[in-house]
């Protein structure tokens, strides 16, 4: 990825101020919410939305950024979000980061899959 130049950002996203100035998400973390801002507020000729990899490293606060791009998501008016993880232990830090952001941890709820969730259908 380092061989290729970014695209310019001309994306604002909408999250407020404070998140940002109180150090809530990173420089790093907001430059990765534009991205993915500025990628999801593209229609792509099929009509679908284009979507955005994220592919940082461990330890650069990928959770916060997701919450933080859910965020913008959310108040530039696509109310939809799915956050997948294969790892089931990292719920509990996914609360954390929507809560730091959302203001209320309760909007993450942990799918049970198996019979559990073959009973629902």
């Amino acid at each position: 990825m380092s061989a290729i130049t970014p695209p310019a950002i001309t994306y604002k996203p909408n999250i407020s101020r404070e998140i940002v100035e109180n150090g809530v998400v990173s420089d790093v973390q907001l430059e990765a919410i534009s991205y993915a801002g500025q990628s999801h507020s593209q229609t792509l000729p099929n009509g679908t939305t284009r979507g955005f990899f994220l592919g940082d490293g461990t330890g650069i606060g990928k959770g916060r950024t997701i919450a933080g791009m859910m965020l913008d998501n959310y108040n530039q008016g696509r109310k939809k979000a799915l956050w997948v993880t294969l790892n089931s232990s990292l719920v509990n830090d996914a609360k954390r980061d929507v809560k730091a952001l959302f203001g209320d941890s309760d909007l993450v709820t942990q799918f049970v899959g198996g019979n559990k969730a073959d009973s629902v259908l």
